[in-house]
């Protein structure tokens, strides 16, 4: 029984490498260089004629702690890291809005380093904002009519 036991499993991790292998080959996924990058090389590409799925893919596995993407006309580049300063902003943050979360891990108001979202401006793809500090969805309500957006021929909006 252990032999059919033992043969399934190198069977099942053979069918995992060849998933792999076809994902990378279908979706071009960009890949991190395997030496350290410094300031002087950005920005630095790691990716072409990368789809935006794709793209997000690669931000969703999160195999890019430390360094900023952007992706942009299918090509996908590496344009800064988070360094000391990042962190440093990001602590103070986050003990300022202590007091206001009153000591609570899952207060009302978080403090997040480079979370990904998607770009509002762009075309789908994610982007990361250095530090951001937003209020929890249990504490915000959501418009019950969304502003529909600016008026027709409204040339002073910007």
């Amino acid at each position: 029984m252990s032999a059919l036991n033992s043969g399934w499993q190198s069977a099942v991790k053979k069918a995992k490498k060849i998933g792999n292998k076809v994902d990378k080959i279908v979706h071009n996924y960009p890949k991190l260089p395997e030496f350290p990058l410094g300031y002087e090389s950005l920005p630095f590409q790691i990716g072409k004629n990368v789809s935006v799925k794709s793209y997000n893919a690669f931000l969703d596995r999160s195999e890019s702690s430390g360094y900023k993407f952007r992706w942009e006309n299918r090509n996908v580049y590496i344009i800064e890291m988070a360094g000391l300063q990042h962190e440093a902003a990001v602590s103070v943050l986050f003990k300022c809005f202590d007091r206001p979360n009153n000591g609570a891990n899952r207060g009302p108001i978080g403090v997040y380093g480079q979370p990904y979202h998607y770009d509002p401006t762009g075309n789908g793809e994610k982007i990361a904002p250095d530090i951001a500090v937003r209020g929890s969805n249990a504490h915000i309500l959501l418009p019950s009519n969304p502003h529909p957006g600016f008026p027709p021929g409204d040339v002073n909006v910007l």
